[in-house]
């Protein structure tokens, strides 16, 4: 089964062969979906320190299978500071309803790690959209992140063919994000470097994805 752990919802989206996670960055849903969703306050958009009350209903919904993406990003107009107590405030909302915690971080992974470092959690926190320098990813992989990887794979695995095969397998997971890729390719991508077979390495992530989401098939 193929399945994408994150993107966003796109006009004519449809789920057929797919099992999809939409991440949704304000607290209006499109009307009539029931598919497998994430939300939260993405710090390029934030305001506030604070969650806005208009999320807790999708927090609880019951296909509400995650939290985020929220998290660090050196970019936005909102002062670290700030950054890091909405970061909290998703850490604990997830930690609340039992759902995994989705991860946006730009050039604060120092920062990032320390959170990880001193929250008690006990859902699993994944990087979404993992890319960058050999000893990032590593230095994620040892903390005990997922590592959900998307086009970022594509335009470097040149650079990753001699590490990618010692990152846990049981921790990586696949996404679209907002980028016109396919899984498929994604998957062949990834098992090269991980030296997998590929049909291998997609069961592998299949069980993963339901791991971390807590997902049955019907």
């Amino acid at each position: 089964m193929l399945c994408d752990a994150h993107t966003h919802w796109k006009d004519g989206m449809t789920d057929q062969g797919v099992i999809r996670v939409v991440s949704f960055l304000s607290p209006d849903l499109p009307k009539g979906y029931s598919g497998l969703f994430t939300a939260g306050v993405h710090p390029m958009f934030a305001g506030s320190s604070v969650i806005p009350d208009t999320f807790d209903g999708l927090f609880s919904a019951v296909n509400c299978c995650g939290i985020g993406e929220c998290g660090l990003d050196r970019r936005a107009k909102l002062p670290m500071q700030d950054q890091q107590k909405l970061f909290l405030a998703h850490a604990e909302a997830a930690e609340r309803y039992g759902k995994p915690l989705i991860l946006h971080c730009v050039r604060a992974q120092n920062e990032l790690l320390k959170l990880h470092r001193d929250f008690r959690h006990t859902v699993p926190w994944i990087i979404h959209g993992c890319r960058g320098k050999r000893e990032k990813i590593l230095e994620l992989a040892d903390a005990g992140f997922y590592l959900s990887f998307g086009e970022g794979l594509l335009l470097s695995a040149g650079n990753m063919e001699d590490f990618f095969h010692t990152l846990p397998p049981d921790r990586i997971l696949l996404e679209t994000d907002e980028a016109n890729v396919s899984l498929e390719v994604l998957a062949a991508t990834a098992a090269q470097l991980m030296r997998w077979n590929v049909c291998q390495f997609q069961e592998q992530v299949w069980q993963n994805f339901k791991k971390v989401f807590s997902y049955e098939c019907n």
